[in-house]
């Protein structure tokens, strides 16, 4: 009951640090041409993102582009849900998928308010451009990255067949 409880105090930080970014960004952003963090490297840039990451919906037609979406992250975050409840248990496991999980409620959140998610942080080198984001998308990026490495190193069935040996 303890891990439950921190993990869903952890997913209210997290989504509202994400809201309260987004906020900032429509009051400080919207009506500006944004700034530089670091020149050449980061900006803060306004964008509204009607597609899912990565520019990936750009050819679904609008009347179904909203519905489309909206279905997938609801549908998403039934999968990590259940997923969480019966992968087997570690640190890196809980860590990754309430990171991903906060990054999920944060974007629907802004898709049912606003019809888009709000966008604004805008890294780039030289001609090469990141894809402007949020932070729900960097929990999203960074929980998926931990998750590879928890099932790379840490749940390998080899690994754990060996552990299993030595340990009987």
């Amino acid at each position: 009951m303890k891990k439950i409880i921190i993990i869903v105090l952890a997913i209210i930080v997290l989504v509202s640090l994400d809201l309260i970014t987004k906020e900032w960004a429509v009051k400080n952003l919207k009506t500006t041409y944004g700034f530089d963090v670091i020149d050449g490297f980061w900006r803060f840039d306004y964008v509204e993102n009607h597609n899912i990451a990565f520019g990936i919906g750009t050819q679904l037609p609008e009347s179904f582009k909203q519905p489309i979406i909206l279905a997938t992250n609801i549908l998403a975050l039934v999968f990590l849900l259940i997923f969480m409840r019966q992968a087997p248990k570690s640190i890196l496991l809980y860590t990754s998928a309430t990171v991903i999980i906060s990054g999920a409620i944060g974007n629907l959140i802004d898709r049912i308010h606003n019809g888009f998610v709000v966008d604004f942080i805008h890294w780039y080198y030289q001609s090469f451009h990141w894809p402007v984001f949020n932070l729900a998308d960097a929990y999203v990026t960074v929980g998926m990255v931990l998750l590879f490495i928890e099932f790379l190193f840490f749940n390998n069935p080899q690994k754990l067949d060996k552990a299993a040996n030595l340990t009987s």
